[in-house]
């Protein structure tokens, strides 16, 4: 059973005073993350976390919080329009670390910028002092850039490896083109984990569903039964045996997956939920179907 608590989160966004801009310039996004998590800026005070290594467009971070288990996460912004990110278990200079769980191929590139841009106008960083996830949104109405890292939730007691990583990333050098897959049970890795459920130090691959995917998400909104939208929340499944065996590990207190399409709703729109006073952003991830609030008030921890 996982047992949570609320946490406060605090959005950070390319709408506040002071805030950051997100430039194709190299070091443009490192230096983003670094005024959000480490420094602040304007009035906003940063998430807390720090900054053990940095070395040129190359910056490592990781949770200051005693409840976390303060893995590492590595972001490389040497090139323009992307980003490099790894996680690490341990780490003891800027590039040298121990326990990489990262994506392969080229697929650890967060792109940021579309290719023929040179800043990218709208961004939103939303988290507290053990994870936080980042969005960039395309010119299109509903197409949005994801990258989270941190500590969530696990039914495994005393878990020491759900630090995760995963972000809908790119082996081009422009704002992200490859889905992250959600909802469903392909080969492909949703998400990455420090550890397996074990505490084995080896990478754990997972992926993601809710009970928002079936034939029927999608459906019109207003929704045409309560009247409003319907959401259910997100958990991860760790891949075992090859990638044939789901196990329940984690909830993803961040994300909730839409019943509903909110095509026409602007990335970044603020909405609420009955029964609730939190404020949701709505993100469409990956095509038309893949419709997310995001909740800007709390996550579960």
């Amino acid at each position: 059973m996982i047992h949570t608590t609320p946490k406060a989160v605090t959005l950070f966004s390319s709408k506040d005073t002071g805030a950051p801009k997100l430039t194709a310039s190299a070091g443009s996004l490192k230096t983003l993350l670094k005024a959000c998590l480490v420094s602040g800026y304007g009035d906003k005070q940063a998430l807390g976390w720090e900054m053990p290594f940095e070395q040129g467009h190359v910056a490592v971070f990781r949770s200051k919080s005693p409840e976390s288990n303060r893995h590492f996460l590595r972001v490389d912004n040497a090139a323009a329009k992307f980003v490099i990110c790894e996680g690490y278990l341990n780490m003891t200079a800027a590039s040298t670390g121990t326990g990489k769980f990262a994506y392969n191929n080229n697929y650890d590139r967060f792109g940021y910028c579309e290719y023929d841009r040179n800043e990218q106008p709208n961004w939103w960083l939303i988290g507290h002092d053990k994870a936080f996830v980042f969005l960039c949104a395309k010119r299109s109405l509903n197409d949005t850039s994801i990258l989270f890292f941190g500590d969530i939730p696990s039914i495994v007691p005393q878990d020491t490896g759900n630090t995760v990583l995963f972000s809908n990333s790119s082996s081009s050098e422009y704002l992200s083109v490859r889905s992250l897959g959600f909802m469903n049970s392909s080969s492909s890795d949703e998400c990455l984990l420090a550890k397996t459920w074990t505490g084995a130090e080896q990478t754990a691959r997972g992926t993601f569903n809710s009970l928002a995917h079936h034939s029927g998400a999608g459906a019109a909104y207003p929704d045409k039964i309560s009247g409003g939208l319907t959401v259910a929340e997100m958990w991860m499944y760790e891949k075992g045996n090859g990638g044939n065996d789901y196990n329940l590990r984690c909830l993803q207190p961040a994300l909730f997956k839409c019943q509903n399409n909110l095509k026409d709703l602007q990335d970044g729109t603020p909405m609420r939920l009955d029964g609730t006073d939190d404020v949701f952003l709505k993100f469409c991830l990956y095509g038309d179907a893949q419709h997310y609030l995001i909740n800007a008030s709390h996550w579960e921890a």
